[in-house]
């Protein structure tokens, strides 16, 4: 698999070290996790934070965290698109980041992860809805989001 950092991502560590190191915390962790590897000066984590205390607190830190996993995504070979290399998911009875590979082989994470894509799908529908009145294009791309979540929600993703 080839790792890169999205597009809009300001990190200036090697991407691929980064993964590395992250493969090290196990199958799922949490942002404090992240943090508390990155404070090891020697990681490529820690090319990842702001360090002084004077500009952010730890706080600051565990959503710099949360921003540094959502960048990680990756490039299929055979594809052009980008795939999110971990999800926010629950696992193990806590809500943690977990590889997408291990979730697409496993149908019950697979399950949530299908799931928040409906939920995100729904408000988006829900924002359309409250924009209808000004435009009747609008109405006509809200009905169709209607019809593709109805098909989606549908679908057996365990069915190749």
């Amino acid at each position: 698999m080839k790792y890169e950092w999205k597009e809009s991502a300001n990190f200036k560590a090697d991407v691929n070290k980064v993964k590395k190191e992250l493969d090290c915390l196990g199958n799922d962790f949490s942002p404090h996790e992240i943090v508390e590897k990155a404070k090891n000066s020697k990681t490529e984590l820690f090319k990842c934070f702001e360090w002084n205390n004077k500009k952010c607190g730890e706080k600051f830190r565990l959503d710099q965290a949360r921003q540094l996993i959502r960048s990680i995504i990756i490039i299929p070979e055979k594809e052009n698109i980008e795939i999110r290399a971990y999800e926010s998911i629950i696992y193990n009875e806590k809500k943690c980041y977990v590889p997408t590979e291990i979730i697409i082989k496993d149908e019950d994470l697979y399950l949530q992860l299908v799931n928040g894509i409906i939920k995100s799908i729904k408000e988006f529908e829900r924002k359309l809805k409250s924009y209808e009145y000004l435009n009747k294009n609008v109405k006509k791309l809200s009905e169709k989001i209607i019809v593709i979540r109805e098909e989606f929600e549908q679908m057996n993703f365990f069915d190749n």
